[in-house]
């Protein structure tokens, strides 16, 4: 038997698209939350939120006044889930 069988039938897909699904919904929920708090700076959540998902990580730089240290303050109080401390440095 093909081990690889199981990944291509047709009902791995329906997994699949769940598990799309759930991620889509807890990447929304969580912008929607930061930018209750964090406002004018789209580009920055979306490609930090970006890092946040696929377990980068990110060097937020500029000048003073972007609201760098607030973002990272509001993700570690509004992420739906944090399984292990969240570390952040100035």
């Amino acid at each position: 038997m093909d081990p690889l069988a199981p990944a291509f039938s047709p009902d791995s897909s329906k997994g699949d698209m769940e598990s799309i699904q759930k991620l889509k919904s807890a990447y929304d929920t969580l912008k929607k939350e930061m930018h209750r708090v964090i406002v004018g700076q789209e580009r920055v959540l979306d490609e930090l939120l970006t890092c946040i998902f696929s377990k980068g990580h990110a060097l937020l730089v500029g000048v003073p006044g972007l609201a760098k240290t607030l973002m990272i303050r509001t993700r570690r109080r509004r992420s739906p889930r944090c399984s292990k401390p969240c570390r952040s440095s100035r």
